[in-house]
Formats: C-alpha cells, structure tokens, sequence
C-alpha cells in the first residue's frame, strides 16, 4: 500500500520528532505531511548542528518541519525574550515557528490566578511575535490559543483574532476528550472564521478517526500533530491495520501490507531479544506512524 502525495484537502499529520537519539527516518520509508520538532527537546549537538545547518539538513527531511517554541528554556537557565527566542528559531530555517505560550492542562494543578497569568503570557507573546514576523516574513508563525474552559479559550481567541493572522494553533487539548476538542475548534473558528490554518497540538488522529470527528465547516481541522505512534512503540502497542485500535504486541499477530512490516513482518511483536531491542521498538513506532497518517488522509 502506498500513500497518496502529501498534498490536497486532507487533514495534515505532523509526526513529532525527537532528534537525541534520534528518531527513525520515517520518510525514507513513505510519505509523510511533515515534522514537528520541540525547541526544548534540541541540546547539544544537535542544536549546533541546526543552528548551523539548519533543521533540513539536520534531519535529513525536505519537507514542512514545524519548530514549536512551547515552553523553552535555555540550557543555561538564562532569560531569553520573545524576539530572542524567534531570532534562534529562525536560524534554524524551519517553515512553520510558535511563539512562547504557556498550555494550562487539569494534571498541573494551576490555581485560577496562575491560570490567567499563564493566559496573558501566551498573549503577550503572541503579539510580539506579530511584530517581530512584520521584520521577518521568510517564516510562518502560527499563533497559539490556549484556555481551560470556554470562556478562557474564547478570552484568548478575540485577542489573537485581532492580529488577523493566516496560521492558528489550538493547545491544552491533551487527552481531552472529543465533544471538548469540538466545542472548542467551533468556538475558535466563530472568531478567526474559516479562512486561516487551524492546528491542533497533541491530538492524535487515532481519536479523532474512532470518534468519527466532523472535519467540516466550523469544526475544520487543517493538521495536527501527535507522538503517541512513537509512544505506543515504547509500551508495546501496536496499531491494527484492519481494527485501528492499539493492541499489546503480546495480543495482536495480524499480517500487515504496511511498507514497513513488508520488510519486517515479525519484528513489530518482537520484545528485548538480544541486541535487537531498539531495532524493534523503531519498527513499531514506523508501523504506527504509516497507519496514523493513513487515518489522517481520510478525515
């Protein structure tokens, strides 16, 4: 089975990349939307390498790589402004940045006077970001919403609506569950309208395809990104290409025509066999990846 060309109406999968160890080449395998990489997550050598190559010769992937900004911190705990941090991210030379937001998630017990601290950062950011991209235009900035409730994402949507901004993104929607994610797409794209790009951060396709998600009108979705095929890798699961649900390796032997179990059919049920542990989580997280990204193209 081959994927169709990552172009089109389809809902765009940007599958997160970790780059120390670095992740598999899941492109040199089949085609895939893009790449969403954590500010955070590059350190050492692999920061030099982006900083002095850029994140396309870093990783090797000529397609659309996202530098999501979250919530960066310098390694010598020094305190970087917006500018500063968006003047790094371009020199990395990715085709889509955030700026600095703050998600505001139930397991983090924020009290409601953090809660809106964290809102009004977000922001603020946001609109230094605006003015820092009328100085720089070679990168995208998608700018992000964030809230806990209704009234906390719509507070935060009517002022980034403001900016008139082509590029959006949705946050603090990990493990929501579906009616929320879709209360709130509609209640965003009341404000920004139809025409800008909506992303949604750490939703998996996975959900949205089990719960049959609407991608239309107000609630369109324009891509999302997720880790959890790498994730699921790590634990054991794998995805059934014939159910798409997640099953225990220990549970599922199904055949698979992916491209990479073509080459691999046992690997993926494989655990700890000596020396080849790595290898088969690897294939499993490429195994996964294929068939969240087929879920992706038919929503």
């Amino acid at each position: 089975m081959i994927l169709p060309s990552c172009s089109g109406d389809f809902m765009k999968y940007f599958v997160c990349w970790y780059p120390d160890p670095p992740d598999p080449r899941y492109w040199d395998w089949f085609p895939i939307d893009g790449l969403m990489i954590s500010l955070s997550n590059l350190t050492g050598e692999s920061l030099r390498k982006a900083l002095n190559s850029g994140l396309h010769r870093l990783t090797g992937f000529n397609g659309s790589i996202f530098l999501d900004a979250g919530l960066f911190k310098p390694n010598n705990n020094r305190k970087m402004s917006q500018e500063e941090v968006l003047d790094l991210q371009s020199w990395m030379r990715p085709d889509y940045v955030t700026h600095m937001d703050f998600p505001i998630l139930p397991r983090w017990g924020y009290s409601l006077d953090e809660k809106h601290v964290a809102l009004k950062r977000t922001i603020d950011n946001a609109w230094i970001a605006h003015r820092w991209g009328k100085r720089n235009d070679d990168v995208k900035i998608i700018y992000v919403i964030q809230g806990w409730d209704s009234d906390s994402v719509e507070l935060c949507v009517k002022k980034l609506a403001e900016l008139g901004a082509k590029h959006y993104g949705l946050g603090s929607l990990y493990r929501a569950p579906v009616h929320e994610i879709r209360r709130r797409v509609r209640l965003v794209r009341t404000h920004i309208g139809l025409e800008p790009h909506l992303h949604l951060f750490g939703v998996s396709p996975l959900k949205l395809y089990r719960e049959k998600y609407d991608n239309a009108g107000l609630h369109r979705i324009d891509s999302i990104d997720s880790s959890a095929p790498i994730m699921a890798g790590v634990v054991k699961d794998v995805l059934s290409p014939h159910s798409y649900e997640r099953e225990n390796i220990y549970l599922n032997q199904e055949t698979c025509s992916c491209p990479v179990c073509s080459r691999y059919p046992s690997n993926r049920y494989m655990d700890g066999l000596e020396g080849k542990k790595r290898l088969n989580t690897r294939i499993r997280a490429l195994h996964n990846t294929y068939w969240y990204s087929v879920m992706a193209q038919k929503m």
